[in-house]
């Protein structure tokens, strides 16, 4: 009996320390949507914010420095102690978040395939090694000030997972200059070639089936990549969860093969 009783008491204060951490990187995620993603919070804030005031205080500190440990949350400490004055959340901590909303990780999967896809064109269209403005592509993707405000924060996920180079200058929170990276490169590339073979499968009407064998077919990378992008915008429905699914693959498929992530 005093052993099923000591197992029920570790399982239940393991759903807890796993709910304070997701509570925890859910408010640091949505205001690194909605307010500067590189800036750093105060930590007491951020438990008050998180309606984590009256948990046990020292479970809630053990988790936050879990989390720290972990690479999920970036944090300024103090001499001394092992709790984080401040923290900001990075791509780790974000896709945590995403792992368990499935709503926010198609919707920002998308933005970051967006730009990605982008930057590919941009580097296979004569322009290997240079920089472009993430603000001015921002704009150039986006359909509004709200969705502007969404790609640059998913910018900075994308230089913190090492995909892009981002380039930053003094008076900006996102980088001002961006570039794509060869892991950014063989993400778009794996993307296209996964994502072909699920369309090809999937029960979509034969003219866009028709559009897919025309894609799979092309062989100038940027030409390819535009058509891709085209395709998505016109079959929105039926190709994001597909699309969703093969970025996901892609990404695990470079950690796996030795990537790292910029919180490592």
């Amino acid at each position: 009996m005093t052993k099923n009783i000591l197992l029920t008491a570790i399982m239940e204060n393991d759903v807890n320390n796993e709910e304070i951490r997701y509570t925890f990187l859910q408010t640091l995620y949505d205001r690194f949507y909605t307010d500067k993603p590189n800036d750093y919070v105060s930590t007491e804030e951020l438990i008050k914010d998180a309606g984590l005031s009256n948990e046990d205080r020292n479970t809630v500190e053990a988790n936050i420095v879990y989390l720290k440990n972990d690479y999920y949350i970036e944090g300024i400490g103090q001499l001394g102690s092992a709790i984080p004055l401040s923290v900001k959340l990075n791509s780790s901590g974000l896709d945590f978040v995403e792992d368990r909303n499935q709503a926010m990780a198609d919707y920002h999967g998308k933005l970051r395939f967006k730009v990605l896809s982008a930057l590919y064109e941009f580097h296979f269209g004569g322009n290997i090694g240079r920089f472009t403005s993430s603000l001015e592509l921002a704009e150039q993707l986006s359909s509004g000030e709200e969705e502007k405000k969404q790609i640059l924060a998913d910018i900075i996920y994308l230089g913190d997972r090492g995909y892009i180079n981002p380039q930053y200058t003094s008076g900006t929170y996102y980088p001002r200059w961006i570039s794509i990276q060869n892991s950014g490169i063989d993400v778009v590339d794996s993307i296209f070639q996964q994502s072909i073979e699920d369309l090809e499968t999937a029960e979509i009407e034969s003219s866009a089936q028709n559009e897919i064998e025309e894609i799979k077919n092309e062989t100038d990378k940027k030409t390819k990549s535009e058509k891709f992008r085209d395709f998505l915008s016109r079959h929105e429905r039926s190709a994001t969860t597909i699309i969703v699914e093969s970025i996901k693959a892609a990404i695990n498929s470079w950690l796996s093969s030795g990537g790292t992530t910029g919180a490592g």
